[in-house]
């Protein structure tokens, strides 16, 4: 059973503010008040201060959640974008406190950072919150006929078909929007409604020949019980979303769990209509609208997609993440040859280090990566998340089957000494690799 723990220090008693929900349960011990103008030298006033622990109830967010995921694992046409007029409350304090993050369409442009190959690339993410001018505007701009399209939220990738998935998802080039990486996260327990992932990937369907529906587009969506496995750290949004008034949680988020790799979000089938991918913008606002969500996220996504979902109303948050990419060397040392002098001398001596110790390195992929390599690259990955106090978001399941279905796209990467395994590196194979 997991619980979350929460942490209280605060001066005077504190039982009587906390609702009936969140009260230290029987046995749980409160500290003793604290005088206000002591509290920062409350290790010098009590050595020993005891702390409330106390378990957070999942029950009324579960279900929440459960009751708009069975709200959204139904079938309905578009036939308009309901309008939402009036901004919530965390666009208004967010306007108040900080104007000019907020505005559609506006954002902080940092200079690109360029240096040994290493370029600083912009992360975006679009929170929703409200609806400006823009959308209304852009709404009425020629799309797909209403009346013939069909919007399908699906509860599991398994519900899906495969080629069509991967008929949008192939032009991207992009392995893990592929239908068996997504396929592998919630089949191994590792995305799934116990973890606070639940599935609602959009499709949108539109009449094909011999009057069998076509797949459009898609959209990998989750309905979310928490922030966690993001790499976009909105808590801050939450808790101040909840000091309003309101609850946070249960959000829909656009995104690859647990992969902070930008990519396509809004997948098109080859051939579709140029104004498909607004249908899809428009359709995931619908969704968010009509189950009253707090917002709707999407995540490391494409630059003309950041550009589309401004003018449909979407707020910009701006992140850097660094790239390394191959700027024509065709040898390790021509990429040596871009640092000073100084540090390609230390990159030398560590690298004649590492090969006098002893330790053997081996690139694996396809049919040579043996069962005994997975089972030992997940107590790597254990091991480490232990190290950094994270928690291991993926099952050992989600490894051995990743290495059934996607072999030829992964290449592994296992250093052993005196012969065995004591290191590894996890790889994925992108089409213009």
């Amino acid at each position: 059973h997991r619980v979350h723990i929460g942490f209280i220090i605060t001066p005077g008693p504190i039982l009587s503010d906390l609702k009936p929900d969140t009260r230290p349960e029987e046995g749980f011990i409160e500290h003793p008040p604290v005088p206000h103008k002591a509290f920062r030298s409350a290790k010098r006033w009590f050595p020993r201060l005891t702390i409330n622990f106390f378990p957070v109830k999942r029950s009324t967010r579960m279900a929440r959640m459960t009751c708009i995921s069975n709200a959204l694992n139904q079938r309905f046409k578009i036939a308009r974008v309901p309008c939402c007029q009036r901004p919530t409350v965390v666009h208004q304090i967010s306007r108040r406190l900080h104007p000019h993050r907020i505005s559609p369409g506006q954002g902080h442009a940092r200079p690109e950072l360029e240096r040994n190959g290493v370029r600083a690339r912009r992360v975006v993410m679009r929170a929703l919150f409200g609806r400006s001018s823009k959308q209304q505007a852009a709404e009425k701009q020629e799309s797909l006929d209403a009346d013939q399209i069909t919007v399908t939220l699906a509860p599991a990738m398994r519900t899906i078909n495969k080629d069509e998935w991967d008929a949008c998802a192939a032009p991207t080039g992009n392995p893990f929007l592929s239908y068996e990486f997504l396929l592998a996260l919630e089949e191994s327990g590792s995305a799934v409604r116990d973890q606070g992932w639940q599935a609602q990937h959009l499709l949108l369907y539109a009449p094909g020949k011999e009057s069998a529906e076509t797949l459009l587009g898609c959209v990998p969506l989750y309905l979310k019980g928490h922030s966690q496995g993001e790499y976009v750290f909105d808590q801050g949004w939450a808790q101040a979303y909840e000091r309003a008034g309101g609850q946070y949680y249960p959000k829909l988020q656009s995104c690859v769990p647990f992969t902070p790799v930008s990519g396509a979000r809004l997948m098109v089938r080859p051939g579709a209509p140029a104004t498909t991918r607004t249908t899809l913008v428009q359709a995931l606002r619908a969704v968010a609208d009509q189950t009253n969500v707090s917002s709707l996220h999407i995540t490391f996504n494409q630059e003309e997609e950041t550009q589309m979902c401004e003018e449909l109303g979407f707020i910009t948050r701006m992140g850097v993440q660094y790239h390394w990419e191959n700027r024509g060397y065709s040898t390790f040392d021509d990429y040596l040859g871009t640092f000073l002098q100084r540090k390609r001398n230390s990159i030398r001596k560590e690298r004649r280090k590492v090969e006098r110790q002893g330790v053997v390195l081996e690139r694996l992929t396809g049919d040579s990566i043996k069962a005994h390599h997975w089972d030992a690259f997940y107590e790597f990955y254990t091991n480490t998340t232990a190290k950094k106090w994270g928690t291991p978001y993926l099952t050992r399941k989600f490894f051995f089957q990743i290495g059934e279905t996607m072999r030829d796209k992964i290449l592994l990467v296992m250093a052993s000494y005196e012969g065995e395994l004591v290191a590894g590196g996890l790889n994925f194979f992108g089409e213009d690799c």
